[in-house]
């Protein structure tokens, strides 16, 4: 096996690992909701504040991760990101409060939020144009295997509600050892000179060119199957 087909390869396989987490972090709470509702007895409009928070933490995680990614590096970002949401799926097994809850939540959406679009680069970056689609397919299909398997999990616990979240959590924080030992930074950004040329390229890639109609259906049509997705969960 050459050295950029060993680099591709194993950038796909830890990539998949890290969605396979993320999809039972994202499941977590679902698969959790009966224990969470009678520890913190809480009625359905906090259940609803339970499942909004983390949700709510996406949005600017994945914003901001992939933004800053482009000036820092892909592999930076996600390393942090697997971090922190392996931190606060943790903690979400040991708080006390309502409040805690909902920031823990949040704070774990944060990080599940700046993994993704950085998951998806790393992925169409490792290969070249031919085999990007079959690369992030197989990598993103480690999402919905991770929420199986979070049910799975919870079937089994189903008393011990904590024991998701613990998994959920101490699980990322072995793998991130391995992220920073073995994940290749992407090539393409390796190529970037500076961060400025890094936005320009970025911003002329997304809505030069004629691209802007095509850009723009992109994102409303990844809306709505990340809209039908969550509500699923």
């Amino acid at each position: 096996m050459n050295s950029s087909l060993r680099r591709s390869t194993l950038t796909i396989i830890l990539c998949f690992i890290v969605a396979l987490i993320e999809g039972f972090d994202l499941q977590a709470a679902g698969t959790a909701a009966a224990g969470l509702r009678q520890s913190f007895a809480l009625d359905p409009k906090m259940m609803g504040w339970v499942f909004s928070a983390g949700i709510i933490g996406l949005l600017p995680g994945a914003f901001f991760g992939g933004w800053i990614a482009d000036s820092i590096g892909r592999k930076k970002i996600l390393v942090s990101a697997v971090l922190l949401f392996g931190v606060f799926s943790l903690s979400t097994a040991y708080v006390e409060s309502f409040s805690a809850l909902l920031l823990v939540r949040f704070m774990t959406g944060l990080g599940l939020g700046a993994a993704l679009p950085n998951l998806i680069a790393l992925c169409a970056e490792a290969v070249g144009e031919r085999h990007r689609g079959l690369a992030i397919s197989v990598m993103y299909a480690g999402v919905p295997l991770g929420g199986a398997l979070a049910a799975v999990v919870a079937m089994f616990t189903s008393e011990h509600w904590q024991t998701t979240f613990i998994i959920g959590g101490l699980v990322p924080l072995l793998v991130v050892p391995l992220m920073i030992l073995l994940l290749p930074e992407s090539s393409a950004f390796k190529q970037q000179t500076t961060a400025s040329a890094a936005r320009h390229s970025s911003a002329s890639a997304l809505f030069g060119e004629g691209r802007a109609r095509t850009t723009l259906a992109l994102w409303v049509g990844y809306f709505f199957t990340l809209t039908v997705m969550y509500m699923l969960l």
